[in-house]
Parts: structure tokens; C-alpha cells; sequence
């Protein structure tokens, strides 16, 4: 086994750990939301602004309003998010080096998963019937 694979394989088993310790998270972005209303005098007056949370990707859109006193727990899931990102695209990146390596071929003497592996399942199945 390679010097490099054995770095590689520990350090997937770090960023498990990172991940899994980083608690909950969300993905996407916070803004303001004002809104402009007209008074019986004829004056021109704003609401105080309503913090959203947004939220896009390929599975649909959301948008929730945050009460303001939830605004910083938010923001800090937001951020933990943005950290699990980034750990979750190294891990990606170091599983694509050692599968071109073939040191995670899934053979009958090593189809047990390793901390948190995902278990292969059987073939996949096409969404038409034949």
C-alpha cells in the first residue's frame, strides 16, 4: 500500500469525524426584506426590516422569514454549512484519488463498511418498465 493512499484513507476518516461533530447546519443565505406602506395623511413610511433565510437547488426553492430572534442561529448554521462544504468537496476529491488508485474496489473480502461508509446496495434500477 502506498504512503499516499494510507495519508488519504486517514484523512477521510478525519473529515468524518469534523463532519459529524459540526451539529446542525443549512444551505443558503440570509437578506432583508422592507416594505413601503402609504398613511392615511398621505405620508410614505417602512416596515423594520424582516430577515429571510433562501434556500435553491436542483430540488426546489424555499423562503422562510426568521424571526429576529433567531437571526443569529441561523447565521451560524448558515456558516457551519459553509464549513461542511468545503470538508464535504476535499472528501469527495480524496475518495475520487483513491478510487483511481483501486484501493476501494468492493470485493466479497472487503464489502464491510468503514466508519460510517455508506453499505452498496444491489444494481441500480431504471425508472422504466420494461
Amino acid at each position: 500500500m502506498k504512503k499516499n493512499t494510507v495519508e488519504n484513507e486517514k484523512r477521510l476518516g478525519e473529515l468524518r469525524k469534523e463532519m459529524a461533530a459540526l451539529g446542525p447546519v443549512l444551505f443558503g443565505d440570509m437578506s432583508a426584506k422592507t416594505q413601503s406602506y402609504k398613511r392615511a395623511d398621505g405620508t410614505v413610511s417602512r416596515q423594520k426590516a424582516q430577515s429571510l433565510f433562501r434556500f435553491a437547488r436542483t430540488g426546489g426553492k424555499m423562503t422562510r422569514r426568521i424571526p429576529s430572534e433567531a437571526e443569529a442561529a441561523v447565521k451560524k448554521m448558515i456558516a457551519t454549512g459553509k464549513k461542511y462544504t468545503a470538508l464535504r468537496e476535499e472528501y469527495e476529491r480524496i475518495l475520487t484519488a483513491l478510487s483511481l488508485e483501486g484501493t476501494l474496489k468492493k470485493t466479497p473480502a472487503r464489502a464491510t463498511p468503514v466508519d460510517g461508509e455508506p453499505v452498496g446496495g444491489g444494481q441500480r434500477r431504471s425508472g422504466r418498465s420494461h
